[in-house]
């Protein structure tokens, strides 16, 4: 009987000190692996939900379309690139290890779904979704800083773990990554 009031106490604190917030950003991605490639800049857009997870640490989980690729290196061709779309939900743990709290390290997954992929060059542009993994698994780390009282900045990368080429006539892997800066606002509790 002592617990019942203890557990509605206690969601009811981690309801009324759970975080949403918008987030939008730019990224520097190349392919790592069998290619030679360059980074390319896109976009990131999305929102979040961050909660207290332990002393000093929260759990945020994030929903993003992302922009992705990489100036393709490996041909003659001067501008060819990969050119991805991807709706990406990064689920990290956020640290403080100082005792002010607006400073916080960030490390987790990402799993991301791939809505598109092109491969475009000075002729055409070419669907390569069906030669292209649909699932990405990433290692997600960072640095976050609340530098206003509802505003976020942070800086991460991101590194693939898996080979997201389905080409079967090649032993080559090809691997995300990303750097990324995003700016992120806390919407107000009502």
């Amino acid at each position: 009987m002592l617990s019942s009031p203890l557990y509605a106490q206690t969601t009811q604190r981690l309801i009324s000190q759970t975080q949403f917030g918008i987030k939008g950003g730019l990224i520097a991605s190349s392919i790592a692996g069998d290619v030679s490639t360059s980074f390319y800049r896109r976009y990131v857009a999305g929102g979040w939900f961050m909660a207290p997870f332990v002393e000093k640490t929260q759990l945020k989980v994030e929903i993003l379309y992302t922009g992705q690729g990489a100036w393709d290196r490996s041909r003659k061709r001067e501008n060819g690139r990969w050119d991805y779309l991807y709706l990406n939900v990064p689920i990290l743990i956020m640290f403080s290890p100082f005792d002010e709290p607006d400073l916080m390290l960030e490390a987790g997954l990402q799993a991301g779904n791939l809505l598109d992929a092109r491969y475009i060059d000075d002729q055409r542009r070419y669907n390569i979704k069906s030669e292209t993994r649909d699932l990405d698994l990433s290692l997600v780390g960072g640095v976050a800083w609340n530098f206003l009282p509802r505003w976020m900045t942070d800086v991460r990368v991101t590194m693939g773990l898996m080979d997201h080429s389905l080409r079967t006539w090649t032993n080559d892997e090809y691997y995300n990554f990303t750097l990324q800066w995003g700016i992120s606002y806390l919407i107000p509790a009502r």
